[in-house]
């Protein structure tokens, strides 16, 4: 059976002080470079991992990543969000960090990670304008990038094409021979909406269609899914 070591069995081993393992593991105090050199030698021998609180507590971290994953809609964007929260995980685990996942954007559930110190940095995987959850991680100083784009220059952000997809999209109707078209969106308050809408819009006026017309329609199309899928048996 292989002993569980601790940091006190490594100290006693070698013959130094807790705190002298400590920091060869952390790599933070004075301790010279030959007695970290057997400490961590001594560790990987005998496959000895701190746990995640020691470590954590050692450096002033949590290793926890928190990521906001809105609750309107999930369900027509659940395969846009699964993969973004795979690979969260995937490169997290990497890391040694954990993903603490919160299901919307109720602010008080935002608030009590921030103020428990629950996390090192926080995903958030909608981008809305004017959002409140945003000016509060800023405010907290807490590291923080959005999936999609923000309003905001100083904000990390990853995101799509959505505006140039959202052309090259329009304009391949017209060459199909469309006259007439609309773009059915989501929320005008989000940004990924916005930037769908200025695309379409921008090759509209390209290519010199009609009047080109943007609605707000998500909610309809739920409807027409779901009236669709239970007429040929499936229900919700």
């Amino acid at each position: 059976m292989t002993q569980e070591y601790t940091i006190g069995d490594i100290a006693a081993e070698l013959g130094v002080s807790k705190t002298t393992v400590s920091r060869a593991i952390s790599g933070t105090g004075r301790i010279s470079g030959e007695t970290r050199r057997r400490v961590l030698e001594l560790i990987e021998e005998r496959g000895y991992r701190p746990s995640a609180v020691a470590k954590g507590l050692a450096k002033s971290r949590t290793y926890n990543i928190g990521v906001v994953i809105p609750s309107v809609d999930v369900g027509l964007e659940f395969s846009f969000f699964r993969e973004c929260m795979v690979g969260i995980c995937e490169y997290a685990a990497s890391r040694d960090y954990d993903v603490i996942l919160t299901m919307g954007d109720e602010i008080s559930k935002i608030r009590r990670i921030l103020e428990n110190s629950k996390v090192d940095g926080m995903i958030a995987a909608r981008s809305e304008e004017g959002s409140e959850m945003e000016t509060l991680i800023t405010e907290r100083g807490v590291p923080f990038v959005r999936i999609g784009a923000s309003g905001d220059g100083d904000i990390v952000s990853v995101d799509n094409a959505n505006s140039l997809a959202a052309a090259e999209m329009t304009e391949r109707l017209v060459d199909l021979g469309a006259e007439r078209l609309t773009l059915l969106g989501g929320d005008e308050r989000h940004f990924v909406t916005k930037n769908r809408a200025a695309g379409f819009k921008r090759a509209c006026k390209k290519r010199g269609v009609g009047e080109s017309r943007v609605k707000s329609q998500l909610a309809r199309l739920r409807r027409a899914l779901r009236a669709h899928l239970e007429k040929e048996g499936f229900f919700l």
